[in-house]
């Protein structure tokens, strides 16, 4: 919902989480990543918006959209109805890569890559190559996790930076 986002309604089908990046990347005007496994979500898009300034968003880890979808319908969760009536939902959600666990789905939002292109492989792997073992899924570990990226993948916040160097 909102700026450049088209007032579809309810959407008889999914998107996939790796569709998100490449389709707010677009939504900013910042280009499209430098790769990814995603696509541009152009049909819910409004091409004739500016960019937007400023995209926030809302993930409901684990959710199940009809809980969700549920919810707002019954008044329990006003703000979900209210962004959904602004602009587009998908009613059958968005799919996950898998492994579909927290952290490596969270990667794959923010770069549009299944985990086996980004690196975050599950919340807690072994590490071959250090001989460790990597937990992502931690409070002690969230600020690094870029480190365990694989080579060439651009984020979100790379690629915002790269088109606007001032951008926060």
């Amino acid at each position: 919902a909102g700026a450049g986002v088209r007032r579809l309604g309810m959407l008889d089908r999914a998107c996939r989480l790796v569709d998100v990046a490449p389709t707010v990347a677009s939504l900013l005007g910042c280009g499209p990543l430098a790769r990814t496994d995603g696509d541009v979500l152009v049909d819910v898009l409004d091409a004739t918006s500016a960019p937007a300034e400023h995209v926030v968003g809302f993930l409901f880890d684990g959710a199940n959209p009809n809980v969700l979808y549920d919810l707002a319908a019954r008044g329990d969760a006003p703000n979900v109805a209210r962004l959904m009536a602004m602009g587009t939902t998908f009613g059958h959600g968005a799919m996950a890569s898998l492994p579909s666990v927290t952290l490596a789905n969270h990667t794959s939002i923010l770069t549009g890559l299944h985990p086996g292109h980004h690196g975050i492989l599950h919340n807690a792997w072994y590490d071959r190559a250090t001989g460790r073992q990597v937990i992502t899924n931690s409070a002690a570990t969230w600020h690094g996790a870029m480190a365990w990226l694989a080579p060439g993948v651009e984020t979100l916040h790379h690629a915002v930076h790269r088109a606007s160097r001032d951008a926060v």
